[in-house]
């Protein structure tokens, strides 16, 4: 069975071990980055080795920022970024999330779509399976 590669940018990836292991022993790899300038640069270098990216809704945009400075500015550039690319890759992206008050929030789910609360790895493995 393939492997899948994913770049997963998320400001707590290091503490969500158990969400790793799940996700391994579904065929899917995690590689985790807590802000939106080291998971980029590391894309940008590895642009086809990912087959798509999950991301957090609040997490740092540069890698000098500290716990509490969370907020949406990575996702943002993030969006750019994959948007740039599109031309050369085409990859899908997803947005995951604890934050149960982006639910009721219409400008976040008209800027960015609707985010996974849960069931992200069933969500990975159907888009893979297609």
């Amino acid at each position: 069975m393939k492997t899948y590669k994913v770049l997963w940018i998320d400001d707590d990836f290091e503490k969500l071990d158990l969400f790793s292991g799940l996700a391994k022993s579904n065929d899917i790899h995690l590689e985790g980055f807590k802000s939106y300038e080291e998971g980029f640069a590391n894309f940008e270098s590895k642009l086809f080795e990912y087959d798509a990216i999950l991301l957090d809704a609040l997490f740092y945009k540069t890698k000098t920022q500290v716990s509490g400075s969370e907020d949406s500015k990575g996702l943002a550039a993030a969006k750019e970024k994959i948007a740039e690319f599109r031309r050369q890759r085409n990859i899908p992206y997803f947005i995951l999330s604890g934050q149960t008050q982006l639910e009721k929030d219409s400008t976040f789910s008209d800027t960015y779509g609707n985010f996974i609360r849960n069931k992200i790895l069933t969500t990975l493995k159907d888009y893979f399976r297609k």
